[in-house]
């Protein structure tokens, strides 16, 4: 590629990024040598205006090449060199080309590497003015808030730092885009990003301010909202606006995107699912031009939305009474744990308590997490999830008081697990081997919620549910297949790779027995894929007895 080609230092640029990769599977000197080569030569063929942007990006991105050698080598050269680009990139940086939030947030992460005090009020200054920047995607300026918060509670000032967490976690629901697979979209909450768990820790800074259990609830709600869009696609509040008015929701839909999407760059780029007038994508100078105006319609949109009957909460947290109202047929447990604190938050029919779990710490639920990920579930942590959490929530509810005696008697109780906890099977903790009742099994009958809305989403969509019921019956009946009033029973007592479960079938004739009083029909058709495929599409219920793995390429 000639020396002064406009696609020299983009393409150094990555190839610079490439070795670094490379570096980091063999190790050697060799390879580090091989890694810098490609930064050196993009410094020389920085020869393009001092305001350009590529310039700038290109700056930018040595600087962050630069950052991720120091990880992998802790070498002070390199981070010193980090900062040095991404000051540099930061301080030519336009407020009108969206990308300011970003370069503040890679300053601030070079400075809080160096580890200096004298770096604390420029860190929390470049992520206040990173977060404060309009033109900057959502995301950005998330990720900015995300970290000014985390430096702030580490500094104790938890009144600073819940400004930003609040704020943050209320603007979630609009930064997840169809322009994401759910792959990037989970990564945006996900435990290995800066915003992890970012409803969990406002949360809990939320109760280290003495607010009550129901506003560190709102806040935990919005986070579970988000990921139940992801997974759970008809429980949220945008797939209901789907259905009752689908040009709204569309409007909604583009208009969120084209917020979510980097003015920078290429002004001719189309920004993907944008449809402007006629159904034409709308392209980065349109978006550019029109920033201000786009926040202003959004924001209004959301008003016109919320004025529709039964969406007034479109996107906010259920009310007090709504969350009560989920605790039918019994209380819904919400568990949060963070570095700073543990709680449990008990939602009943009649009141919404706390109760702070003392002696579960946030390291040894990571610890517990690692052995579970890994297959290494062991009656010592059931027994330790038993004393840390269970047992004393089943007592603060009442539920120890006396065992159930017939299945009428049985409570029951919702689990609602953030973060991490969902890793952990909190209906089977307890102490199993010695005969006991302290265990969740022997006091409760346990089901999960993604979140608290979702099973109030259910029953708001019940009527329509039924009303569809009669409909759907006759036309599966003229289909062979199952109908909506069926439990759908399959059981795998061996998979090829996997251990034998020799109790699946037994399990499945005990709800087959169950289905009877409960007035469903089981169907139980062969353990194939094609059989199981026709008559999921109009059961009512779903049982697998056999082995289960998450596909994250189809979720």
């Amino acid at each position: 590629m000639p020396a002064r080609h406009y696609l020299r230092g983009p393409v150094l640029q990555r190839l610079a990024e490439l070795q670094v990769l490379r570096f980091r599977v063999i190790a050697t000197e060799a390879g580090l040598k091989k890694s810098i080569q490609p930064l050196e030569e993009a410094l020389g063929d920085l020869h393009v205006s001092k305001t350009d942007d590529l310039r700038l990006e290109i700056t930018s991105g040595i600087g962050s090449t630069y950052l991720r050698l120091f990880r992998d080598t802790r070498h002070q050269k390199y981070l010193d060199l980090a900062i040095k680009f991404s000051r540099e990139a930061l301080l030519e940086t336009s407020t009108q080309r969206g990308f300011l939030a970003v370069r503040s947030l890679e300053v601030a992460v070079g400075l809080a590497y160096r580890r200096d005090d004298r770096d604390a009020a420029t860190v929390l200054s470049c992520l206040e003015r990173g977060w404060n920047d309009r033109n900057s995607p959502l995301p950005d300026r998330i990720m900015c808030a995300t970290t000014a918060s985390r430096v702030l509670c580490n500094m104790s000032n938890w009144n600073k730092a819940f400004s930003f967490l609040e704020v943050a976690t209320n603007l979630l629901p609009h930064i997840i885009t169809r322009s994401l697979r759910n792959t990037d979209q989970l990564f945006i909450l996900s435990q290995d990003n800066v915003s992890a768990g970012l409803p969990s820790v406002a949360a809990s800074v939320a109760l280290e301010l003495k607010k009550t259990p129901y506003e560190a609830l709102k806040l935990l709600e919005v986070g579970r909202e988000v990921i139940a869009g992801l997974s759970l696609e008809t429980r949220t509040d945008l797939s209901s606006l789907k259905v009752q008015n689908p040009k709204v929701a569309q409007e909604f839909l583009s208009l969120r995107t084209l917020l979510d999407y980097p003015i920078g760059g290429s002004v001719d780029t189309p920004i993907p699912f944008s449809p402007g007038p006629g159904g034409t994508p709308i392209r980065k100078a349109q978006a550019s031009g029109q920033r201000e105006s786009l926040d202003a319609r959004f924001t209004k949109l959301l008003q016109e939305i919320r004025a529709i009957p039964t969406f007034e909460r479109f996107l906010l947290s259920p009310s007090l009474k709504e969350c009560m109202m989920a605790a039918n047929p019994g209380p819904v447990v919400v568990l949060n744990v963070t570095e700073y604190r543990s709680d449990a938050i008990l939602v009943e029919s009649h009141q919404i308590t706390l109760l702070r779990l003392k002696d579960l710490s946030f390291e040894d639920c990571m610890d517990k997490v690692r052995e579970i990920t890994h297959g290494k579930i062991s009656m010592e942590v059931l027994g330790w999830l038993w004393d840390v959490a269970a047992g004393p929530i089943l007592e603060k509810l009442g539920f120890l008081k006396t065992v159930p005696s017939t299945v009428e008697t049985w409570p029951h109780v919702w689990w609602v697990l953030t973060g991490s906890l969902c890793y952990l099977p909190i209906h089977a903790a307890g102490y199993h081997w010695n005969r006991a009742s302290n265990t969740v099994l022997s006091r409760v009958v346990s089901s999960y919620s993604i979140s608290i809305k979702a099973p109030l989403h259910n029953r708001h969509n019940k009527s329509r549910r039924d009303e569809l019921s009669l409909s759907r019956s006759r036309a599966a009946a003229r289909q062979g297949q199952a109908p909506p009033n069926s439990a759908l029973l399959v059981s795998m007592s061996e998979t090829s790779g996997t251990s034998r479960l020799p109790h699946a079938k037994i399990e499945v004739e005990i709800l087959e027995a169950m289905c009877q009083s409960m007035s469903l029909k089981p169907i139980r058709p062969p353990p194939r894929r094609k059989d199981v495929l026709e008559q999921i599409r109009t059961c009512e219920i779903f049982h697998l007895a056999g082995h289960g793995r998450t596909d994250g390429e189809t979720l």
